[in-house]
């Protein structure tokens, strides 16, 4: 199993279209994607096929919308530290 610390992406998106599926996983530094096989410039890409492609789309939402408040916590943290 590998694990990506939810600090190191960037953004999560769902790409679809009538014969494929996949999930990218964009990073924020090559070096969190070293040890991915399916990278591609700082992205992961994974296949879904297709009875799991509802569950990758509500994933991929619900991650980004995680991943912006995160990103959002951090930068009101870093405010709050400059006071």
């Amino acid at each position: 199993t590998l694990h990506i610390p939810f600090g190191d992406i960037n953004d999560i998106l769902f790409d679809s279209n009538f014969f494929t599926a996949k999930l990218r996983i964009q990073l924020k530094s090559l070096q969190a994607a070293q040890d991915f096989p399916t990278t591609k410039g700082g992205e992961i890409h994974l296949p879904i096929s297709r009875k799991n492609r509802k569950q990758a789309k509500n994933f991929a939402s619900i991650v980004g919308l995680a991943i912006s408040q995160y990103d959002m916590m951090k930068d009101l943290q870093e405010d709050l530290e400059l006071l």
